[in-house]
């Protein structure tokens, strides 16, 4: 990009346009040049701008900058001559660094820029030897130097030892990439290192080495996608395999480790100083400013709730038998409580198996024809559910003896709904080894009254007091209250059972 017949630059993005401003006569005499150095150019100031609206912009990769000096103006014996940049909140020059391996021409000077500034070229006066003067009646005859020309001293860096290691890694592994900068010249500079994959720059460093210095210089990288990429550092190749399945990050895209590192730090800090007593999950909003500022970062405490499940899984029962489903809040520090009293279930096919969500019986199943069913447990918006099978009884099915035919099952209308179960005693009590026949009654939607103890399925809510079997039959253990239940086609009956020391137990 030709700016003017003694002002270049090289290697600019095509999207960048630049224009320059020249003269700032009001603001120059606050330019003063660095202590030692002598200004030997014009001050330019050169504006970089995109789609024809001027405002700063960056240059990346940098690219190189040419500027023109007088040369009468420069010092009779010159240590250096170097491009500067001026600082407007500094308020001062800034040295920048040649290109790699920049041998200078006279009348103009090279330099790398990342951005659009004010330039200046400056000369730095030597100490050599003094030009005698013309000797008398000779006046403004021209003499030799009587000394060796002094060479004007440079920054110059080059970039070997590339290393890439790992050089094969798998789909989110990292690899690191160093190389090795040093300064070759006789002036202290700054160089740009910057890392490119597959010719798209990725990470830039900038270091400042005196003469003969060295220092490495490390990027870290993590590919998102498997290839084989062409490593760069400043025309310094190498390659790196990756190998693996593609991951839905690209690695392109910036990872903001101190965002990570800070959000990590500060969790475990909320860990340590904060301990919710309540097993419900608490979360910790940590607001970017005032009120209504906007949204926060949440932040989930160790103890906070992760999910729920029902145990057992996938369990299978029999047609007129009842199985206690349990609940389990599970949290993120590994803990556990049983939430079954506290969960909401429910059943996806009640005639088929209903589940009760009582007070004292929640997670209770029973069983009434064959079928599968959907369990289903709610708490603190949360769900948890399992499949249950429910499968004939073998007393239910038909048997064959000897050459006697199969029984056959013959169709039979469908009865009306169940109304109610009635048990019978009532609030009964008994005492510890006594047993006690119960009798149920279904009363139906059409008046009809039926005997279902046989067929209905009987629950003791406290087997230690007392248990009942399948016909109804309960049996006192230890002084204490039970609850009787009988259920039959999706109705059930309650009562209590009151269970009293013997008379002769002393103890």
């Amino acid at each position: 990009m030709q700016l003017r017949s003694d002002i270049i630059l090289d290697e600019v993005p095509h999207k960048i346009e630049a224009m320059i401003i020249t003269g700032k006569p009001a603001v120059q005499a606050k330019m003063a040049p660095p202590k030692g150095w002598v200004r030997v150019s014009d001050v330019w100031e050169i504006l970089g701008y995109t789609y024809n609206i001027p405002h700063r912009v960056l240059i990346d990769p940098p690219a190189k900058i040419v500027i023109g000096y007088d040369q009468t103006l420069l010092p009779a014996v010159t240590e250096a001559i170097a491009l500067f940049y001026y600082d407007e909140d500094k308020h001062e020059w800034i040295q920048l660094e040649q290109p790699p391996g920049y041998v200078a021409e006279e009348g103009q000077i090279a330099a790398i820029t990342g951005h659009f500034s004010i330039f200046a070229v400056l000369a730095k006066p030597g100490v050599g030897p003094i030009e005698p003067s013309p000797p008398p009646g000779q006046p403004g005859t021209p003499t030799q130097p009587t000394g060796p020309v002094t060479p004007v001293p440079q920054a110059n860096f080059i970039v070997r030892d590339l290393v890439v290691n790992p050089p094969k890694i798998d789909v989110g592994a990292s690899s690191t990439i160093t190389a090795i900068v040093e300064n070759t010249g006789g002036l202290s500079g700054e160089y740009t290192a910057t890392l490119t994959l597959d010719g798209e720059p990725i990470s830039s460093k900038t270091l400042t080495l005196g003469p003969g210095e060295s220092q490495p210089v490390e990027f870290v990288v993590t590919p998102g996608l498997p290839g084989t990429y062409g490593i760069d550092i400043n025309q310094l190749d190498g390659q790196l395999e990756v190998i693996g399945q593609k991951l839905p990050l690209d690695y392109r895209q910036p990872v903001y480790w101190w965002l990570v590192v800070a959000a990590t730090t500060a969790l475990i800090i909320l860990i340590m100083l904060v301990r919710v007593k309540s097993t419900v999950g608490a979360r910790v909003a940590i607001g970017a400013g005032a009120a209504g500022a906007g949204a926060g970062a949440t932040v989930l405490l160790a103890d906070a709730l992760k999910e729920i499940h029902i145990v057992p899984q996938k369990p299978t029962v029999g047609v007129r038998t009842s199985l206690q489903l349990k609940a389990f809040a599970r949290y993120y520090n590994g803990t556990e409580d049983d939430i079954t009293k506290q969960a909401e279930w429910k059943s996806s096919a009640p005639a088929t198996a209903e589940v009760l969500n009582d007070k004292d019986f929640r997670g209770l199943l029973f069983a009434h024809t064959p079928g599968t069913v959907i369990i289903t447990a709610r708490w603190k918006n949360k769900d948890a559910s399992t499949p249950v099978g429910v499968n004939c009884n073998i007393l239910d099915m038909p048997v064959a003896f000897g050459v006697q035919p199969m029984r056959t099952i013959s169709a039979v209308p469908v009865r009306k709904e169940v109304d109610a179960i009635n048990i019978v005693p009532k609030n009964a009590t008994i005492e510890e080894g006594q047993s006690l026949q119960y009798r149920a009654t279904a009363s139906y939607t059409d008046g009809r009254v039926e005997n279902v103890t046989e067929k209905a399925v009987w629950t003791s809510t406290n087997d230690f007091v007392a248990d009942i079997d399948t016909n109804g039959k309960a049996r006192g253990y230890a002084a204490g209250i039970t609850a009787i239940i009988a259920t039959f086609r999706g109705k059930r009956g309650t009562t209590n059972l009151n269970v009293r020391r013997r008379r002769d137990d002393t103890s």
